[in-house]
């Protein structure tokens, strides 16, 4: 629990607070004290602040009878290959033997050609090199408000994503999100290396992330009023089949 009023504690069993932990290390650590009271068979789940089911998760449940883990893998931020812990599910018994870690870690070619790694990196290589075969479940969207954000996940797992943090993504600072935010990157791209054009590049780099930040923002705030009014909303804004 960081960063919420203590009214927000009634409303679930146990929590603990430690702001000097990363995101990472918090949830190996709730993994660890589940462990320590949970039977082997119980069911783990690993669920962002900003994620929540809109369906009934039964048949993703049912999946653990084939796989071991079953989680959200976002293809469509680059290529990401590893769990993501906006919603993951598996076993304690499971999470224990391959002594589970959403640490960074082993890396990945992405679609542009990069290699890198984010939270769950360490998880992947494990899983990898187990050869142990998991269950992705994939961005669904009929329509996409954003690339990356507002993402519906198997028809049943809601990411409003940056929910807690600055509404700028690496997909958006990398490729820009509409013409004029693509035009002003490749100009800052052709300046590269050239010395006398540095303080506009970065004044224009500083411009470029605030107005993407801003128009996300908007979009944030407008899917978040119709979240907190209608049940429906997935529906509403197309996101799933009406």
């Amino acid at each position: 629990m960081d960063g919420v009023t203590s009214d927000l504690f009634s409303l679930v069993d146990k929590y603990f607070q430690n702001s000097e932990l990363s995101h990472p290390e918090k949830l190996d650590y709730l993994a660890n004290r589940i462990g320590e009271e949970a039977t082997p068979d119980d069911i783990l789940i690993f669920l962002d602040g900003d994620a929540f089911p809109i369906a009934d998760i039964s048949p993703i449940i049912a999946q653990l009878s084939e796989y071991p883990l079953v989680a959200v893998r976002r293809d469509e931020n680059f290529g990401d290959q590893q769990p993501h812990p906006c919603f993951c599910i598996t076993t304690v018994g499971f999470w224990q033997s391959i002594a589970g870690s959403w640490a960074s870690g082993s890396e990945w070619e992405r679609d542009d050609g990069s290699f890198g790694t984010d939270v769950g990196g360490k998880l992947y290589g494990i899983l990898k090199d187990s050869e142990v075969e998991w269950r992705p479940l994939l961005r669904s969207n009929i329509v996409d408000l954003h690339p990356l954000f507002f993402g519906v996940y198997a028809g049943c797992i809601y990411h409003h994503g940056a929910g807690f943090r600055n509404k700028l993504c690496r997909r958006d600072a990398r490729t820009g999100m509409d013409s004029y935010s693509r035009k002003c990157l490749r100009f800052i791209e052709i300046c590269q290396g050239k010395r006398y054009l540095r303080p506009l590049r970065v004044t224009l780099r500083r411009h470029i992330y605030w107005y993407m930040s801003k128009r996300n923002e908007n979009l944030h705030r407008r899917v978040t009023a119709l979240i907190s009014s209608e049940e429906n909303f997935a529906r509403i804004l197309g996101f799933l089949p009406t």
